[in-house]
């Protein structure tokens, strides 16, 4: 019970210094229910032009 205990504030610390889902999911190795269970209630991450710029090559590179 600890070790979730202390999965659940890593993940609120990452999601308050502005991180994704897929990084905390990533960094912590949990299930994205769980993550969004324990982060729900702060502000999610304001868009950034690396993330889109990501998310924009991730996208066209599976169109490859």
């Amino acid at each position: 019970m600890r070790a979730e205990t202390e999965q659940r504030e890593a993940a609120r610390r990452l999601r308050a210094a502005g991180r994704t889902y897929d990084e905390i999911q990533a960094e912590l190795g949990v299930s994205k229910r769980s993550m969004s269970l324990w982060v729900r209630d702060l502000p999610a991450p304001a868009p950034s032009r690396e993330r889109m710029r990501k998310a924009a090559g991730t996208r066209w590179a599976a169109r490859s």
